[in-house]
């Protein structure tokens, strides 16, 4: 059964049950006197299936129980979906939401023209802070929320789902959704092939307990006048030329890098900054960095010196769980 379908019945299922419980309820006789009742305990919600619904061209919004909280994601799937394709995880930033970042990362015009399947997950509310986030520690400590978990039932979901290349999971992210991707590559390497940053880095938290499942190709896409997570890093996560070296070091790459000038391509008289390649890594993966000069701390669009989208996806198509992909 169409997995879509299956999730709307059990929805229906589940409300039929609730009815009939609150009739047989309503049923009993009266009494004058009244009886001690014990306080009911509230048993954690059972993990359930995305039950998805259209909401727009070849777009579903998907939501699910997992681990006693609501959860959400968006999935796009492209016109032709075959056997080969890829699974695009893309990850909003602290206090943002999926729907936006659907929007402004363009990644849905690149499913259709590169085959692959564009995720993108909703993070939860913070219990004290009151923004959205992705549970990385620093700027989210105090949050308990399971989010690699809820990714990893995804990807799960994905596999029963669809037809893909298991071998060819990708996470990128904004901010906050950076460093949850680099926080998979470390936590969920067993899944995820390669990362890319955009404006985020490690915190503290996953920098500490990194521990990668296999040589990782890593990008790193950042503004120099980044004044949210400056370049040269702040308390609670390290530096983007640490969580560099970090990267290089676990792949054993060539520690000097080949540098390139980025040019002003907009014709803005802004712009430039410069593009490293460390290569010469285990498995063949790189390890690679863009510092934008004048930029802060925003998503590179179609109209800047570098589209982000199609850098990124130029990037991971080049590797999977393997390493470089063999042309």
């Amino acid at each position: 059964m169409n997995m879509f379908i299956l999730g709307n019945c059990m929805n229906y299922l589940k409300s039929l049950a609730i009815i009939s419980v609150f009739l047989l309820g309503s049923c009993g006789g009266g009494s004058s006197t009244p009886k001690e009742v014990d306080p009911i305990i509230q048993t954690p919600a059972q993990n359930t299936q995305p039950s998805c619904s259209i909401s727009g061209s070849n777009t579903f919004n998907c939501d699910f129980i997992y681990d006693g909280l609501q959860r959400e994601f968006f999935i796009y799937v492209p016109t032709i979906l075959n056997d080969e394709a890829s699974v695009l995880f893309s990850l909003h930033g602290y206090g943002s939401y999926a729907s936006w970042n659907m929007q402004y990362t363009g990644y849905r015009s690149l499913a259709d023209n590169n085959n692959f399947l564009a995720i993108f997950p909703q993070g939860t509310v913070h219990p004290t802070k009151g923004g959205t986030h992705w549970n990385i520690g620093a700027f989210t400590s105090g949050s308990s929320v399971n989010d690699l978990g809820f990714i990893q039932y995804i990807i799960d979901w994905l596999k029963d789902t669809y037809d893909f290349n298991h071998d060819r999971i990708y996470a990128n992210g904004m901010s906050n959704g950076g460093f949850m991707s680099y926080h998979l590559a470390c936590y969920l390497g067993h899944e995820i092939a390669a990362i890319a940053s955009v404006t985020g880095s490690m915190s503290d938290y996953t920098y500490n307990g990194c521990s990668p499942d296999h040589p990782t190709a890593v990008m790193q896409i950042h503004g120099a006048n980044d004044a949210v997570i400056p370049f040269d890093g702040a308390y609670g996560f390290r530096s983007i030329p640490e969580s560099i070296e970090f990267w290089t070091q676990y792949n054993n790459c060539d520690p000097i890098p080949e540098t390139f000038s980025i040019q002003d391509n907009n014709n803005d008289g802004y712009g430039g900054g410069y593009h490293e390649i460390y290569s010469d890594c285990q498995n063949a993966v790189n390890v690679e960095l863009y510092l934008l000069e004048d930029f802060g701390h925003e998503w590179p669009g179609v109209d800047d010196d570098i589209s982000a989208a199609s850098t990124i996806w130029s990037f991971f198509s080049k590797f999977d769980q393997t390493g470089k992909i063999q042309d």
